[in-house]
């Protein structure tokens, strides 16, 4: 017979190895790698060309807001189409993508 610490090692032990396996399914899916901390957001394209290339959102009870980096400041662009006028993050994140993905392999 197992005692309940042990239960409740193994149980968090499958939970782990769940979560690691839906942060990299989701990453695959996705394009981006995804980080919370804190009040922030903080993706990493898998198209980027540097490991600094973060975009970053501070969220809050009302918004999730864009932090301007020097990485953010290449896409103004989309930023006015999708972020301003769209009000839409997922379209944007998809501008991005798309925009890195034909910088990393058609040029």
């Amino acid at each position: 017979m197992s005692s309940p610490l042990a239960s409740l090692t193994t149980d968090f032990d499958n939970l782990k190895d769940y979560f690691i396996k839906y942060k990299k399914y989701i990453t695959g899916i996705l394009g981006y790698k995804i980080d919370l901390k804190e009040d922030k957001i903080i993706l990493s394209s898998l198209y980027s060309f540097d490991s600094e290339d973060l975009l970053i959102f501070n969220i809050n009870k009302e918004n999730i807001e864009l932090v301007n980096n020097s990485f953010a400041s290449q896409f103004n662009n989309e930023i006015q189409i999708y972020l301003v006028k769209g009000g839409s993050v997922p379209a944007f994140l998809s501008a991005v993508t798309l925009n890195l993905f034909n910088q990393k392999t058609f040029t």
